[in-house]
């Protein structure tokens, strides 16, 4: 019962947590594969270099080529996890045939990213990434949606 009780406040703990990530829409990513941006302040996921808060004095300092650039990404935090994340504003939207992901998403002004439509599954894109929870909020309590998540980029995984 004691051991039952634990998992239930870890897993509880761990939800909470897994809820409340900060998302940072004035935070600045950098793509720098060659790691040849070397700027106090910035923090490095392999090659990803980022602030979380634009800061005008460093971003000055960078003299980007073409092998370094800023990207639409923004910063996530999970503050239960200490995990770091990149979002550009997409949403994944599992669905049910009661939802018209066309006719919310021109409503909200959201972009339809790409659809899935045998597995009833749409990626809607917002720009607005300091509304990005909110919306996801009004996005679950529509009929026939199932589930709404943030999509995010984990830079932890280097692609080949």
């Amino acid at each position: 019962m004691a051991i039952r009780k634990i998992f239930s406040i870890c897993f509880f703990v761990f939800f909470v947590n897994l809820q409340s990530q900060e998302i940072y829409p004035d935070s600045v990513v950098y793509f720098d594969p060659q790691g040849e941006i070397n700027i106090n302040g910035l923090e490095t996921i392999n090659n990803f270099k980022y602030l979380k808060e634009r800061d005008v004095v460093t971003l000055n300092a960078l003299d980007l080529d073409q092998s370094q650039k800023i990207t639409d990404l923004k910063v996530i935090y999970y503050p239960g996890l200490e995990y770091i994340g990149f979002t550009d504003g997409s949403i994944m939207v599992k669905y049910d045939s009661s939802f018209d992901f066309n006719n919310y998403a021109m409503q909200n002004q959201l972009q339809v990213v790409k659809v899935f439509s045998d597995l009833n599954f749409v990626v809607l894109k917002t720009t607005n990434i300091s509304e990005l929870k909110s919306i996801i909020r009004e996005l679950k309590g529509q009929i026939g949606v199932l589930s709404a998540k943030i999509d995010f980029i984990d830079p932890n995984y280097i692609p080949n």
